[in-house]
């Protein structure tokens, strides 16, 4: 694990800029706003950062208990060095390193179909997922109440169970990546929640309560325009079209965790 980041940020900020192709704000939420990863695996040659990727800390909550994880994120490596097997090396690097440190698993979200397979050689399954719908018809447009992130993660952690969350400092960094790409987090009812897009097309995130599910879903969809998209854990296809998505891959650093996975966990905020 790399232990100084602050000596190789420039470094690993240009790694960031020429893979993904994010601008130096964007990439700044990360190093530069209050938080800095910890936990950062890098290649170094010739005091340059070659090949990267973070573990940003999270948990599944399942059948009312928490198994604390890592979510893997920003894997990269320059492409003068591709094809040398430095990222297999810092993924078994970052794999030894949670079996030492007794956490639970490592959850992804592979890009394309080509990443899926290639995590899948590192004993990663994919066993997360989430529905996605699209909405019918013309709804009032009336949007509930805005929330800050801190409310929302609050009232979500309530709300969910065989689900991924980030911890509290982590999701400080998630909510400004998602405040920076114009997305409002929003409480629909006193349990309920959801996370859409500035312009209304895409619903992030719609969260319930099973008591009252039926009614807070009936007012959450008289709030969005018809062809608005939404990712939830939630069959919607009693009220309009709706799929259901592999989403995300999870490797199991210890087997009791395992075991005690009994369905699929929903995951839906991916940062890559």
């Amino acid at each position: 694990m790399l232990t100084d980041v602050n000596r190789y940020k420039s470094s690993l900020k240009k790694l960031w800029a020429d893979t993904f192709g994010d601008n130096e704000e964007y990439i700044s939420l990360l190093f530069d706003c209050g938080y800095t990863p910890s936990e950062c695996f890098a290649e170094i040659i010739d005091d340059e950062a070659v090949s990267a990727l973070y573990l940003l800390t999270g948990k599944i909550k399942t059948g009312g208990k928490e198994l604390e994880g890592r979510y893997l994120y920003a894997a990269a490596t320059a492409e003068s060095h591709r094809r040398k097997g430095l990222m297999e090396k810092l993924i078994k690097e970052a794999q030894e390193y949670v079996r030492a440190k007794g956490i639970a698993f490592i959850s992804l979200v592979p890009a394309n179909e080509e990443l899926y397979r290639y995590y899948s050689k590192f004993g990663f399954d994919s066993l997360m997922y989430n529905y996605r719908s699209l909405s019918d018809h013309i709804g009032l447009e009336l949007k509930g109440e805005i929330i800050s992130p801190e409310d929302y993660l609050c009232l979500r952690n309530k709300l969910t169970d065989s689900t991924f969350s980030f911890s509290d400092n982590e999701w400080k960094y998630a909510s400004s990546c998602l405040q920076y790409a114009d997305y409002d987090f929003v409480r629909n009812t006193e349990d309920s929640c959801y996370i859409i897009s500035s312009n209304g097309d895409e619903v992030l995130e719609y969260i319930s309560s099973e008591d009252n599910y039926t009614a807070n879903t009936r007012i959450f969809l008289s709030r969005l325009g018809e062809g608005t998209e939404i990712v939830s854990p939630y069959d919607l296809s009693d009220y309009c079209k709706c799929d259901k998505n592999k989403f995300g891959m999870i490797y199991f650093a210890d087997t009791d965790a395992k075991e005690s996975i009994r369905d699929d966990i929903y995951m839906n905020i991916a940062l890559d």
